[in-house]
């Protein structure tokens, strides 16, 4: 029976500390949140903006881009110029504003088929 008064205090105590400390239901994330990766950007224009404030995941998002579009015939003509050709494509896409409405994954592709396209003026 002291056991079972004992429970009853404690499941009511518990119930006013709920009661005093609801839970906030959580609050959507401002458009700008997004963009703190690449990884998340929708357009050309996100995904520079993200690479500004994350290189390292600029470049893992771009190698990611250029893996899964390896068997397309775009990316079998790339000669990339060695470990850190993803430096180039964020500056790339912000000098061609074209770019800034296109998929992220389109414009990251155009932006690497326009640098290192095989033969001249590469001519890797």
């Amino acid at each position: 029976m002291r056991r079972l008064i004992w429970l009853s205090a404690a499941m009511g105590m518990l119930s006013a500390v709920a009661m005093a400390f609801p839970a906030r239901a959580a609050t959507p994330a401002a458009p700008s949140a997004r963009l703190e990766s690449p990884y998340a950007a929708q357009t050309g224009a996100e995904f520079v903006t993200a690479c500004n404030s994350d290189p390292a995941s600029c470049d893992g998002k771009i190698a990611n881009v250029l893996m899964s579009q390896m068997q397309y015939e775009t990316a079998r003509h790339l000669c990339l110029s060695g470990p850190a050709y993803a430096r180039a494509v964020a500056p790339w896409l912000k000098a061609h504003p074209e770019t800034a409405t296109m998929n992220a994954e389109a414009a990251i592709v155009l932006a690497l088929s326009a640098l290192y396209k095989c033969g001249p003026p590469n001519n890797y």
